[in-house]
């Protein structure tokens, strides 16, 4: 039981319910998730279970795409529809060309200041600890990167649209700073995600299927598409079993197979030594 499942997270539930459900379903303690995904949010959420947990966050770092709807006129303590009303304000009117260029001003990098509600972890805490404690915590930028947006559908008090970004990025926060910019307030009202990296929400399944056993996992070479696949035999098969560097250098990220095309290990390039690095070693030396 070593490989990735592509999980569709219900509203309501959070990411770590349906890991302690999978636990259950798979009868395995070896489970857990890639990219949270708050309980309002549905969508695609990646699960790695057994050996491939050591590949969690090589998949965490890819880029994700969602489907987002703001809710105008109003805005909350947490940014979306579970927080608390703080202002409500009337809607000031805008165009389809106004959205546009909004969207066109967030593209690229940029510095986005994560949320005091959130699972991001300062000094030790949680920042909704920090918030439900009322205490006063410093939050760090991050940069973000936003590469792509598109509009779905807009009305007199919302916007739906489609975006890809970085990991990191809280599009609660970019939903309410997108209303501030067409001088509006506004919250995150409905959140899916449709994609990480190469894993496609159109590929999972739910809860139910997986209780009932009709589900798949799919291996790791196939989960890590955004690497160059590198295969080694013989002595260099014996130093990527071993965590030890590879004497040629490729630019990004490595998956090393050998000839069974099975996951070996995961390197980077060393620029400096011309070598490849081992980051992770994922298969035994036996």
């Amino acid at each position: 039981m070593d490989g990735v499942l592509l999980v569709n997270k219900e509203k309501g539930m959070s990411s770590h319910d349906v890991v302690r459900k999978l636990r259950k379903f798979l009868n395995t303690k070896k489970v857990g998730h890639c990219g949270t995904l708050d309980p309002l949010a549905t969508g695609l959420l990646v699960v790695t279970v057994g050996k491939a947990l050591k590949i969690s966050r090589f998949i965490e770092s890819d880029e994700k795409e969602y489907i987002a709807t703001i809710k105008l006129g109003v805005t909350t303590s947490t940014l979306d529809n579970e927080g608390e009303i703080i202002k409500e304000e009337k809607i000031k009117a805008f165009t389809k060309e106004d959205i546009l260029k909004v969207f066109s001003s967030f593209i690229g990098k940029s510095k986005q200041t994560p949320p005091i509600y959130s699972a991001l972890s300062v000094n030790g805490k949680r920042l909704y600890e920090y918030a439900r404690e009322n205490i006063d915590v410093e939050i760090k930028e991050r940069e973000i990167e936003i590469k792509e947006m598109e509009l779905l559908e807009f009305g007199e008090d919302f916007i739906k649209y489609r975006v890809v970004c970085s990991k990191g990025t809280y599009v609660r926060v970019l939903c309410s700073d997108i209303a501030l910019k067409l001088n509006n307030i506004g919250y995150m009202d409905d959140l899916v995600r449709v994609r990480i990296g190469k894993l496609y929400l159109q590929d999972s399944f739910n809860l139910n299927d997986i209780e009932n056993g009709n589900y798949k996992l799919i291996s790791m070479e196939k989960a890590l598409t955004n690497f160059v696949i590198l295969k080694v035999k013989d002595n260099d098969l014996f130093k990527a079993l071993n965590g030890n560097y590879l004497d040629l250098y490729i630019e990004g990220n490595i998956l090393v197979i050998n000839d069974n095309n099975e996951a070996i290990a995961i390197y980077e390039g060393n620029k400096e030594l011309q070598k490849l690095k081992c980051v992770r070693v994922l298969k035994e030396n036996k």
